[in-house]
């Protein structure tokens, strides 16, 4: 018998396929925007809306302007968990970029939709965003896939433009999914937290509503020793990038 999380997969592989009446692959990629990078469904599936004949190796394109990065994924699916990934599926992820830098030559090309995706992709890094490519696929880490990325983020000139490639194969992808699972049994349903002065700043938008308020250390202390580290569990993520105005603005990128 499969895995648990290679039944698990499959199964919701195949209700979302069905419920957007989306092949196996992009439905694979919505579940993996979702689950995994933490997107909802709606903004999945637009994400992945390019996905088709001539996408120049681009399955999903979202920009993130909540983190300042912009995502740009391919995705390789196989129910048996055993699909054929080669160092070209990678390059052509790679040249992906490429592509996104002229909007016109993709209007030339037919594909207006990708062109628009590189209106807002050339926007984003006006803005300062990041660029994360992500490379996710059913089988195990290929080694020479692993090569080509850690020479690819190892580049000064990606570094400094805060372009990185995500390698994302079966193991990471199943510790993912256990830790998620795990989360939602352990996830902190409610807690009373003391705040400081009781003077709040309220927001409300398509976000839904937001409070702001101040809080003393000691509360962070005393909910991480009740807690540990379920505390930060949720959507902890890499560098994003300089974007103006934002917390890694002038801060220098250190690889761990």
């Amino acid at each position: 018998m499969p895995p648990a999380f290679d039944r698990a997969l499959v199964a919701e592989v195949e209700a979302l396929a069905r419920r957007f009446a989306a092949s196996d692959n992009q439905a694979f990629l919505i579940w993996f925007l979702t689950t995994i990078l933490d997107l909802t469904e709606d903004e999945a599936f637009e994400a992945t809306s390019l996905e088709g004949a001539n996408a120049k190796g681009i399955d999903g394109f979202y920009v993130d302007n909540d983190q300042g990065r912009v995502i740009v994924a391919q995705a390789k699916y196989s129910p048996t968990m055993d699909v054929n990934v080669r160092e070209s599926h990678l390059s052509k992820l790679q040249s992906s970029l490429h592509w996104l830098s002229s909007p016109e030559a993709l209007r030339r090309d037919g594909r207006h939709d990708l062109a628009q995706a590189a209106d807002d992709y050339l926007t984003a890094l006006r803005e300062g965003y990041g660029v994360e490519l992500w490379f996710v696929y059913t089988a195990p880490r290929n080694k020479n896939i692993e090569k080509n990325v850690d020479v690819f983020n190892r580049n000064p000139d990606n570094i400094e433009s805060s372009r990185s490639i995500r390698h994302f194969a079966y193991e990471p992808m199943e510790a993912a999914w256990h830790e998620h699972q795990d989360q939602q049994l352990r996830r902190i349903n409610d807690e009373r937290i003391r705040i400081g002065d009781g003077k709040h700043l309220s927001s409300s938008g398509a976000f839904g509503n937001a409070i702001v308020v101040s809080m003393p250390g000691s509360e962070l202390v005393r909910l991480y020793e009740k807690y540990g580290d379920i505390l930060f569990d949720r959507n902890v993520r890499l560098f994003l990038g300089d974007r103006k105005g934002s917390v890694n603005a002038n801060c220098e990128h250190v690889e761990r």
